[in-house]
């Protein structure tokens, strides 16, 4: 998983040292993917100078992949920062989500002193349903 000295504060924070190739994973879900319009993830990436944070998701036709793939530039200033994504843009954002999986950092030069806490990861409900078949 790429992560070490992980903590989970009671206010639901988690906080962990990145040492190479870091992500947090579940597939336990079966989300109607047109229920949910806007994807928040905050955090806050310390002893970085730049890189990404990525987000795949799964669907019952198929699994994780690169076809399956959000990723947005992070604000490398040891700050946090909410990113906001829009999921109606993108085309592939459809069917029956049964798993997410958060890369928080990606960059080409990690070092061994990158920390990352990831304050909130919340799917925004979209103002109508979706419709996907049961």
């Amino acid at each position: 998983m790429g992560l070490s000295d992980i903590m989970v504060e009671p206010n639901g924070e988690l906080t962990a040292r990145v040492n190479s190739f870091a992500y947090l994973q579940d597939f336990g879900f079966n989300l109607c993917a047109g229920d949910y319009s806007h994807l928040l993830v905050t955090l806050q990436v310390t002893g970085v100078a730049e890189g990404s944070l990525q987000v795949y998701w799964s669907v019952r036709e198929s699994p994780l992949g690169e076809s399956r793939k959000i990723r947005t530039p992070l604000i490398a200033d040891d700050q946090t920062h909410s990113y906001v994504i829009d999921l109606s843009e993108i085309s592939d954002w459809e069917s029956t989500v049964t798993g997410l999986r958060l890369d928080p950092i990606v960059s080409d030069s990690l070092a061994a002193n990158v920390t990352v806490s990831v304050k909130e990861l919340r799917l925004i409900h979209a103002a109508q349903s979706g419709i996907c078949a049961q």
